[in-house]
């Protein structure tokens, strides 16, 4: 996309910022890791993370595949979106830092560690 028309930028303009991008989430995780961030606002962070994309995906690459794809194409894109979000979710099925300290011993914390009544 950045090398595209729209962008027209050299490759290598488009992998230095790429690559700077990509230094920004690992700073973002170096600050998370040495700062003392509770599960509530790690969860909201992945949350707006999770925004950001499905935003970068509906309003970025949808329209894309949908000007220049034929129905394969569009067909098999969709596809690809399926199979990433299950294969998310499979991941998530062990997700454990949500799981109440009672329900390990039996008890009812009720809200799944999350604070909700």
């Amino acid at each position: 996309i950045l090398t595209g028309p729209d962008a027209a930028l050299s490759p290598a303009i488009a992998l230095l910022l790429n690559f700077v991008s990509g230094m920004s989430v690992l700073i973002g995780a170096i600050i998370v890791v040495a700062s003392d961030v509770s599960d509530d606002k790690i969860g909201l962070m992945l949350a707006f993370g999770a925004g950001v994309y499905l935003h970068i995906a509906a309003t970025e690459c949808m329209p894309r595949i949908y000007k220049c794809g034929t129905a394969w194409v569009r067909a098999a894109s969709i596809l690809a979106f399926i199979i990433g979000t299950v294969l998310i979710g499979l991941i998530l099925l062990d997700h454990e830092h949500c799981v109440p300290e009672s329900a390990a011993t039996g008890a009812s914390g009720g809200g799944g560690g999350h604070g909700h009544r």
